[in-house]
């Protein structure tokens, strides 16, 4: 039913007649004829082998308005074992089991490049139309068989910088210099009191395209130096509206007012922005000739440095608000997302008695989030999606005041103000939770505006040809997102999960720009190669180990995935097999993870990182590469990712609680790095951390939980470690923030590994098709 491997044994002469004596190949000419061939016939069996495709999806209304044939696009996680190599032969079905008209993109493959066809399919984009009544939900299922084309396929031609796309029942042609070709339409902005008008075009790329579903993107210049706009407009079959993304960007230092940013289209069209009476200001007049102009930016507004505003709009015939402010979704439920191990672990069902306040303690951080921002109207065109550091905590008050750089002005002391990040990747909470319970109106109201407000006002936007190192990066948060010049604010774990549940691009797009710059600058042999795990790092800001280690190690995975260079992937795993190298001592079963830049070269005294930012950061992404490779070694010598991770745990088992909670310790062994003797471990005296909070005592639970799934001793302590900090966390109080980012990041997972084992389900009966 799937593509066949068989065509990498087309170079191997007659495998039927010559596999029996493989086993009798020694030669290195014979060996490279024939392992190929033999990991082919080895992916065939797998995948004869396999279970069917079968994933129930649920689409849900949740804008209290009837759907009919609302194309929806989603990415669907699938589990390593389904062994699904092609989309040949997958299609999806209705409740009554009739197959409708679908659309599917592979957006990754298990631990290797999207293109490699001998890997298994990780994510997949599906698209196809749904029907569900106004909050009802209605199933399909993603299955094999026959794919139907649609009625009217959607159709896509090109022309020069124009793109047409009729889908059956509208016809829309994209303009150089205006959201479509029309006469006399166009797209201005008035940018400190100057009227700039759009007049050149960059690129015109088709993103996505197929019988159902099709994305253009289209992006140019202004006649005013340093401004640019991209939009993304997404079309559907037998539907008159489009969806279109539309920013505005400068893309020099300094900032600058926009007065106002406007596009506009003739025609009797009805238009929605998405959640408007959140990123105000924004409106939709009707100009004194009829043309409709639709004001992405009604009022001035601020962009600083390398910044840009952006809107989600609807445009076509009838009530089109529903498709943009609450469109549907194709949705697993929890046991699909967590047993295909394609996101970071969460309870799917059941959990421990003494955890039973997990559910409470997350739906309490979205609920109070969403009160306080409205309480203290933490919303705007410029600053809704994100939250500050610290706000809504009575303790710690609320970091949204302040002096500006306007006095006399109070309508943007909050962009100026607020200290703008998603700290710790707090944002992510919400889609677990949407993950855990199919409530996908979290990724509504948090998901999509904090991962949009990351990608084009955090992330730095350059044009084509500037060469500044920090493009596509995000070095900068707090005060207007740009005034706390940190590399540690790259906070992408929402982002990156928002690709893969849309397929948007432009996201792998923009972090593949700063993912180029930063490898070349961690790894001395780059471009040309990866790092070997003796290579040393280039100075005292290059860290093997921490939060800014971790995060690029992160996004060089995505990158390695999603994009078509599979070669980051090479730098996410000789990173951390130089960190595991050159940064980790284990004697006498115990492991320390250590601070600094320079190599461990020698036995002596040396001092750990911090132990809630080895928890946080490096020790998820050791257990996302075990997960990814199936625990294969990694370093010199060769170590299991699982063993550092336990014998890290170990480390603080032993030592943390006796010692008062330090926040690192003082580590002296002698002997070999791995496998010598510990002479002590005490606290490190003094600095300006020296022990462990609430927060940094919670971060602590995620890999104390999973190494107790290895070595059953550390479970009791495992156990307490997450019910402190599902109680902490209630015991705070405070919204989405650097706070909740500490107390939740781990505990999700933490609460997954110490979960009872789920009941195996009842077998399915397998149906013959002839």
């Amino acid at each position: 039913r799937r593509q066949s491997p068989l065509s990498y044994c087309k170079n191997s002469g007659d495998w039927r007649r010559r596999t029996p004596h493989v086993l009798r190949v020694t030669s290195r000419v014979q060996r490279a004829t024939y392992i190929p061939c033999m990991r082919a016939l080895l992916l065939l069996l797998l995948g004869a082998l396999a279970a069917d495709a079968d994933v129930l999806l649920r689409v849900r209304d949740t804008a209290g308005v009837a759907r009919a044939g609302e194309v929806v696009r989603s990415g669907l996680p699938i589990p390593r074992a389904m062994a699904l190599f092609s989309t040949n032969d997958l299609r999806i079905v209705d409740a009554n089991g009739s197959a409708v008209p679908a659309q599917f993109r592979v957006l990754a493959r298990w631990n290797a490049g999207r293109g490699d066809a001998t890997a298994p399919i990780q994510w997949l984009l599906v698209s196809f139309p749904a029907t569900a009544g106004a909050n009802a939900t209605s199933t399909y299922r993603l299955t094999n068989g026959s794919n139907p084309a649609p009625a009217a396929p959607l159709r896509v031609t090109r022309n020069g910088n124009r793109v047409v796309v009729d889908t059956g029942v509208a016809t829309f042609t994209t303009g150089e210099h205006a959201l479509f070709d029309e006469s006399g339409a166009s797209i201005t902005a008035r940018i400190d009191g100057v009227e700039a008008t759009h007049n050149a075009i960059r690129r015109v790329v088709i993103e996505d395209e197929g019988p159902v579903s099709a994305v253009v993107i289209v992006e140019g210049t202004f006649d005013k130096p340093n401004l640019s706009s991209q939009r993304r407009y997404v079309f559907s079959a037998g539907s008159s509206t489009v969806i279109v993304r539309q920013t505005l960007a400068w893309e020099a230092e300094g900032a600058v007012r926009a007065q106002r940013m406007r596009s506009t289209v003739r025609g009797n069209v009805e238009i929605a922005f998405d959640h408007e009476e959140d990123y105000e200001p924004q409106e939709v007049r009707v100009l004194d000739d009829g043309t409709r102009a639709i004001d992405i930016a009604a009022e001035p507004v601020w962009l600083s440095a390398r910044q840009a505003l952006y809107a989600t709009f609807a445009i076509g015939q009838g009530d089109v608000s529903a498709q943009v402010d609450h469109p549907l979704r194709a949705w697993p439920d929890a046991q699909t997302f967590a047993s295909s191990d394609a996101v970071d672990p969460f309870p799917a069902g059941a959990v421990a008695s003494e955890h039973s306040r997990y559910d409470e303690a997350i739906r309490r951080v979205l609920d109070d989030t969403l009160a306080k921002r409205e309480a203290l109207g933490i919303r705007g065109l410029m600053t809704f999606g994100l939250y500050p550091r610290l706000w809504g905590n009575p303790i710690y008050g609320d970091e949204i005041d302040c002096e500006d750089e306007t006095p006399g002005d109070s309508s943007d002391d909050l962009y100026w103000c607020a200290t703008w990040t998603d700290y710790h990747n707090t944002t992510y909470t919400a889609a677990v939770r949407a993950m855990r319970t199919g409530e996908v109106e979290w990724l509504d109201e948090i998901t999509r505006p904090a991962a949009l407000r990351m990608l084009y006002t955090q992330i730095y936007q350059c044009s084509p040809d500037d060469g500044y190192f920090y493009c596509g990066q995000a070095p900068a948060g707090y005060g207007a997102y740009r005034a706390d010049f940190n590399s540690s604010h790259a906070y992408f774990d929402n982002l990156q999960l928002y690709y893969w549940l849309t397929g948007d691009f432009t996201i792998v797009e923009t972090l593949q720009r700063g993912a180029r710059s930063m490898r070349d600058y961690l790894c001395t042999r780059r471009p040309a190669s990866a790092c070997q795990p003796h290579d040393p790092p280039v100075d005292e800001w290059a860290n093997l180990t921490g939060r800014v280690a971790s995060q690029w190690n992160s996004v060089f995975r995505f990158v390695g995935l999603a994009s078509d260079d599979a070669s980051y992937l090479d730098d996410y795993r000789a990173n951390l097999a130089r960190a595991v190298t050159q940064q980790y001592v284990a004697a006498d079963r115990y492991g320390f993870l250590l601070g600094g830049w320079q190599p461990v070269t020698s036995p002596g005294r040396v001092t750990t990182d911090q132990l809630w930012m080895t928890a946080l950061y490096d020790m998820k992404m050791l257990d996302r590469l075990r997960r990814d490779t199936n625990d294969a070694p990694i370093g010199d010598p060769p170590l299991r990712p699982s063993e550092v991770i336990v014998a890290y745990a170990r480390a603080i088992e032993r030592y943390a609680a006796p010692a008062g909670w330090p926040n690192s310790f003082d580590v002296t062994w002698s002997g070999a790095r791995i496998g010598g003797t510990l002479v002590s471990v005490v606290a490190t005296p003094g600095g300006g951390d020296p022990f462990l909070y609430d927060t940094g005592r919670s971060t602590l639970a995620g890999p104390l939980a999973l190494a107790a799934t290895f070595d059953t001793s550390l479970r009791p302590f495992a156990r307490d470690l997450t019910r402190f900090a599902i109680d902490a966390s209630l015991a705070d109080g405070s919204p989405l923030g650097k706070l909740q980012g500490e107390y939740l990041a781990r505990l999700h997972a933490a609460v997954a590994a110490l979960a009872p084992a789920p009941a195996p389900p009842a077998p399915r009966r397998r149906s013959v098709r002839h």
